[in-house]
């Protein structure tokens, strides 16, 4: 079994893994799920441009959902948060 530390760590090397580019990764919410089967992790994700000129400008962040299974650490879903 998992615990959040490691399910949050999981989820952002998982996302960074495929995001194919630089992005700045902040986990907003952590969750354990179905009789604690299963961690969700909502990530918020920004471009590292947007983050440099967010004082400046009002950016938004887009939000993941991964799924990570608390028996074995493997990501089994991923959504838009």
């Amino acid at each position: 079994m998992i615990d959040a530390r490691e399910a949050a760590r999981i989820a952002l090397e998982y996302y960074r893994a495929i995001a194919g580019k630089e992005v700045v990764l902040a986990v907003e919410e952590l969750e354990s799920v179905e009789d604690d089967k299963f961690w969700v992790v909502k990530l918020s994700i920004t471009d590292p441009l947007q983050q440099a000129t967010m004082r400046y400008t009002s950016t938004s962040s887009a939000y993941k959902l991964i799924r990570i299974a608390a028996t074995d650490g493997r990501v089994v879903a991923m959504k838009n948060g």
